[in-house]
């Protein structure tokens, strides 16, 4: 699973925008969003792209993640009170 608030961090603090992160990789801005927000996966060649574009020396920490603490309190908890 993606951490996709570290992922977004990481672009913010290196100071670039979704759309320059988009550029880089070669797909469209709405690709990149769906990508950030796991409606679609990224691919070998993106992660190792957006690794290099962003300095991150352990793509497991992002690309890899077993469990992602959510923030939405009652997610995966319907019908459970």
């Amino acid at each position: 699973m993606v951490d996709t608030r570290k992922l977004k961090a990481k672009i913010i603090e290196k100071g670039y925008t979704q759309k320059r992160v988009a550029q880089f990789l070669g797909i469209s801005s709405t690709a990149l969003n769906n990508k950030l927000n796991n409606k679609s996966t990224f691919k070998s060649p993106e992660m190792f792209k957006v690794c290099t574009l962003l300095g991150v020396e352990d793509a497991k920490a992002i690309f890899f993640v077993k469990n992602v603490d959510d923030t939405e309190p009652n997610k995966n908890k319907k019908g459970r009170e």
